[in-house]
């Protein structure tokens, strides 16, 4: 009756104006719960977008805090980093450690399991407890997926609010971690003295060394994927194709090692016209008992005159089947920049 009577106020002509400015009031708060902030997090290429009338503050090494001043809710954000056996149940148990409080009473799982938030593939977990006050409180908890490097490869954010509100503030939440993404990457050069003497640019937050006592070899990686270097006299009387595929048979027959493996060899061609050799394909890697994550590898394999020497480069790289794109983005880079001694050996271009 009453929308009945408001619609007849309309027709009549007496609320346009108050109908007007209600519409327009409307809009600019749209428009204001639009307006948006970008967040950076430091030494990573990684942001997200908050509501402009929060606060972010640092609060621990990698930990921050987002709050609305005049409210006083508070959004906990977390670089975080758990083992492939994570799970909706790890977070639950993480949780409860973390609620065990004197001060906390009838302490409940309201929701838990698995799904995504956006793109992100994400741990849901919703804990209600009583405080002292015997006012009821829900924390809202998301352990998202988000891998970065060796040190962090997941975000937990939470916070938590009377009962009452949470419906209002949960979607400031959902949104930051749906906003969730990489900024462009900055690279860096790594050079190698002798006996490599190569260079190669890589991604700022990555790490790069020789592989722990092994001079002849170089290691450059963020935890996931490895790219390895190393190089080796090559024998005159062996045709670098020859022995490109010859070293691709002992693969196919290593199958410890290389468990269902699948590998094809192509020859290549340089920006100079250089002939060099890859190896691509696939295998499996177990993780720990009875899990496995699909590996994908290429190896590029140059031979290079120094001298009155010939010497064989090989760049080689493992990463996860399932991060194809994100992996060879940065390999195209890479690669690009690759510099290595020596010219090219032209009795293998001639072949």
């Amino acid at each position: 009756m009453a929308l009945s009577l408001f619609n007849k106020l309309i027709k009549a002509g007496f609320m346009r104006g108050l109908v007007s400015m209600f519409v327009v009031l409307l809009l600019g708060l749209c428009v204001k719960a639009q307006q948006l902030i970008t967040f950076s997090f430091p030494d990573f290429p990684v942001e997200f977008d908050y509501p402009n009338e929060f606060v972010m503050e640092k609060s621990g090494k990698k930990s921050w805090l987002l709050y609305d001043k005049n409210v006083g809710t508070e959004f906990n954000i977390n670089l975080y980093k758990v083992s492939p056996r994570f799970t909706s149940d790890s977070l639950r148990y993480l949780m409860l450690r973390i609620y065990d409080d004197p001060s906390i009473s009838n302490l409940q799982v309201s929701e838990s399991g698995s799904g995504t938030m956006g793109q992100h593939r994400a741990e849901k977990l919703s804990l209600s407890f009583m405080t002292q006050d015997d006012k009821r409180y829900i924390s809202t908890i998301y352990l998202v997926y988000f891998y970065v490097n060796q040190s962090v490869n997941c975000m937990l954010f939470f916070f938590e609010i009377g009962e009452r509100n949470v419906a209002s503030y949960a979607p400031i939440q959902e949104n930051m971690i749906s906003s969730l993404r990489y900024k462009p990457f900055r690279y860096k050069k790594y050079q190698h003295a002798a006996p490599l003497r190569m260079s190669i640019e890589y991604p700022d937050f990555w790490s790069a060394g020789e592989m722990q006592g092994e001079a002849n070899f170089a290691q450059i990686h963020d935890g996931r994927c490895f790219v390895n270097f190393s190089h080796a006299l090559a024998n005159d009387s062996i045709s670098l194709k020859s022995k490109t595929d010859a070293e691709r048979d002992v693969w196919k027959k290593n199958t410890s090692k290389y468990p269902a493996i699948k590998i094809k060899t192509l020859s290549m061609k340089g920006k100079s016209g250089e002939i060099y050799y890859q190896h691509s394909g696939t295998y499996d890697m177990e993780l720990f008992s009875g899990v496995k994550r699909e590996m994908a590898f290429k190896k590029f394999i140059f031979r290079r005159v120094e001298g009155n020497m010939k010497v064989d480069y090989e760049v080689m790289w493992e990463y996860p089947v399932q991060n194809e794109l994100y992996y060879s983005a940065i390999m195209d880079i890479m690669m690009e920049s690759l510099e290595l001694p020596g010219t090219p050996d032209l009795v293998e271009k001639n072949k």
